[in-house]
């Protein structure tokens, strides 16, 4: 019987280190055109690009300035599924106002696996 598990495990070792090895990371470039498919749907007026610094590491950091009839909510929630359908997460989401409560703003931490490779703001006027 030692020896029928012994072989079994030896001509199944691939699938079992298979099956206890962690999944492969996410792809970043497929993220990253998962996030700007998003950015087509969002009604935004205003589209730019800046590079941000975080953790020593430069990263894209996208500014949307949302159009008046569009909401900083269903922005986030269009980017944050499709961020999660390519295989990303959202690292975190700030969310502020300026003091005059004129602005909202939303900051998102895009990660493909442990690292942060994308940030996006999104501006929108609060009525």
């Amino acid at each position: 019987m030692v020896i029928g598990l012994s072989a079994a495990a030896y001509f199944l070792r691939s699938d079992i280190a298979d099956f206890f090895s962690p999944p492969p990371p996410p792809d970043a470039i497929a993220i990253n055109r998962a996030v700007d498919s998003a950015f087509v749907v969002i009604d935004a007026e205003k589209v730019s690009q800046e590079a941000a610094e975080a953790g020593g590491t430069e990263i894209p950091r996208d500014r949307l300035a949302l159009s008046g009839s569009a909401s900083a909510l269903r922005a986030n929630l269009t980017i944050t599924r499709a961020v999660e359908k390519a295989g990303g997460t959202i690292l975190y989401g700030v969310e502020s106002t300026d003091g005059k409560r004129r602005w909202q703003t939303v900051t998102l931490g895009i990660s493909a696996g442990d690292s942060l490779i994308r940030e996006v703001v999104l501006l929108s006027r609060v009525r």
